[in-house]
């Protein structure tokens, strides 16, 4: 995998990072009764983890189940996956030059995990996608 190649699935784990923490928005808003323009203002701030819980205590008092305990777990791995990606990625990739002196992934195993999580990660993001849909009928 080249420097370039690294970087355009970085990109790509992050927007869905970035599409899971939205839909988990419109999904509390659709919970909450609460407006998605005032939902997502108010819980701009708020980090992956909280904005998790605010949804299961939302589920819980409303009495309703969109998401199983799966998806949490799953939301919570998403989680990890995304303050890894976010904070802590580049300090561990190491490059060295091919033979025709482009910067590639020294180390496969690190290429092979992005590549992999980022197919999780694009599962996911579609996944609840359709759970707000279906919350929204």
């Amino acid at each position: 995998m080249t420097l370039e190649q690294y970087r355009i699935k970085h990109s790509q784990i992050i927007e869905c990072f970035q599409w899971i923490e939205f839909n988990l928005k419109r999904i509390y808003a659709k919970l909450s009764g609460k407006s998605l323009l005032k939902t997502i203002s108010v819980l701009d701030k708020e980090n992956l983890g909280s904005l998790i819980v605010l949804v299961k205590q939302t589920e819980l008092q409303n009495n309703t189940c969109y998401l199983s305990d799966e998806d949490y777990e799953l939301l919570d791995q998403i989680r990890e996956m995304r303050n890894y990606w976010c904070h802590q990625c580049y300090l561990d990739v190491l490059f060295r030059k091919d033979e025709k002196k482009n910067l590639v992934v020294r180390n496969q195993d690190f290429a092979n995990k992005l590549t992999l999580e980022l197919y999780k990660v694009e599962e996911l993001h579609y996944k609840f996608q359709d759970v707000y849909f279906n919350i929204r009928k």
